[in-house]
């Protein structure tokens, strides 16, 4: 049975029964049999060919992508790629040609394993990095290389008992996304792959270039939330002052001196206060070759 000849769904619902009997894997398994194509040349479903043809538009582009960087480098510089290089480049790229950032960085990748002048810069493990990195890492990166250092926070609540991380690594050099949820992991990865360096124990000295946190709503809904919160503690001291009420705490009426004791840990609790780590975000000298190298903006 060769690979032209392989039907996914068929071979497995045959031996298996249940679910598979009455159709319910149909769907995962057709798009087991459509990725199948793409690596052995398997034929299609007629429903597929639309991915078909928007994956020959993305080769196309990709094409032209490398054409247009070949044509950039001077005659004298020109050598044979690498094999090593752009072998896995390319077969990487094939899963990646529906993301234009990604298919944009293995272009200029073979573009560069082809460039004299980055022979030191060109590094195997690329390759593997670009796998490793969404669209947003590398709108993140884009960022970067243009930016240079850049300013990144923390958003913490300081308390008498020491601090409360509430956000993690608030950057806002994309405007397109400023989600947490999602920039902190991009964050955590590109510092993963050693791409970057964040620290938080130094921070660029022009402060003004902090001022948008102290502005964004992730740090305003938190400044809001505490003062809501340290104004209802404030009444409950109100309520414990007044010895003509009796307060209750676990079923049990306070005297004075109990009184007292919650008036003093409500008070430790009024010194809460919303915070901004200032830290700075920095690209490795790694980093710096691989958007040397991969990057369509250097």
């Amino acid at each position: 049975m060769t690979a032209e000849t392989f039907h996914l769904i068929p071979a497995i619902t045959g031996a298996v029964s249940g679910a598979a009997s009455v159709g319910l894997l149909n769907g995962p398994l057709q798009t087991l049999q459509d990725i199948w194509f793409v690596v052995y040349g398997h034929k299609w479903h007629y429903k597929v060919e639309s991915i078909k043809a928007q994956q020959a538009m993305n080769i196309q582009a990709m094409q032209n992508n490398i054409q247009t960087g070949i044509e950039k480098i001077p005659a004298n510089a020109l050598k044979d790629p690498n094999v090593a290089i752009i072998g896995p480049a390319l077969e990487a790229s094939r899963f990646h040609m529906n993301e234009d950032s990604l298919r944009e960085m293995f272009a200029n990748l073979i573009v560069s394993a082809m460039d004299e002048r980055k022979d030191g810069q060109v590094h195997h493990a690329f390759v593997e990095i670009i796998k490793s990195l969404s669209p947003l890492d590398a709108k993140n990166l884009e960022y970067l290389s243009q930016s240079g250092d850049a300013p990144i926070v923390n958003i913490v609540k300081e308390a008498s008992y020491g601090f409360h991380m509430l956000h993690q690594h608030v950057f806002l050099g994309n405007r397109q996304v400023l989600d947490p949820n999602l920039i902190t992991p991009s964050i955590d990865n590109l510092a993963r792959l050693k791409l970057i360096d964040v620290t938080y124990t130094e921070h660029l000295t022009h402060e003004p270039v902090y001022d948008p946190f102290y502005h964004s709503a992730l740090y305003q809904e938190k400044v809001s939330a505490l003062g809501k919160e340290l104004k209802l503690r404030r009444l409950d001291i109100s309520k414990l002052q007044d010895l003509t009420r009796p307060v209750e705490l676990d079923g049990k009426v306070l005297n004075k001196d109990e009184r007292t004791e919650q008036i003093e840990l409500i008070n430790k609790e009024l010194e809460s206060k919303i915070e901004i780590q200032k830290g700075v975000i920095k690209l490795t000298a790694f980093g710096k070759n691989f958007l040397s190298v991969c990057s369509p903006t250097t």
